[in-house]
């Protein structure tokens, strides 16, 4: 039997989640701090799904936007097609402009329901969604998404 461990924020408990949580907080630093260059005190919106992998992600970069004194908020949404609408706080919280913003979704972030109804305007541009205007368009957010 492997010994029990604990590893962390994970709250697993065997030897083989703990080297994998390893691995895993390890890679959030990397993204955190050399693909994102979060500052200290700089807001980071993480979107996910209560899914065990995204979830599992998404609170190791947490956990690494902590480490680079970072102000990180967590938020979480039901799992969405390319075709559903987000829960209306992820867009909501996106208005606040954080200068960094990562989703972690198990398929997609989900359309944003008022940009779709009247499109946001950047840079002479029209978007349906103002996670695009402020990528794209204003050039306002660093980001990173999970494809699948």
């Amino acid at each position: 039997m492997a010994p029990k461990l604990r590893s962390g924020a994970f709250g697993d408990g065997d030897l083989l989640h703990s080297i994998a949580g390893a691995g895993l907080r390890r890679a959030a630093r990397v993204a955190v701090a050399g693909c994102l260059g979060v500052q200290p005190g700089e807001r980071v919106l993480i979107v996910t799904n209560p899914v065990p992998d995204t979830s599992r992600i998404s609170r190791a970069l947490y956990d690494a936007v902590l480490e680079a004194e970072g102000r990180p908020t967590l938020l979480y949404q039901p799992v969405c097609s390319q075709l559903q609408f987000a829960d209306e706080a992820v867009y909501a919280a996106l208005a606040s402009r954080p200068p960094v913003f990562i989703s972690v979704s198990r398929l997609k972030l989900g359309q944003d329901a008022r940009g779709v109804a009247a499109p946001y305007t950047a840079g002479g541009t029209s978007y349906d969604s103002l996670f695009h205007a402020l990528l794209y368009g204003e050039k306002a957010v660093r980001a990173f998404w999970r494809r699948r």
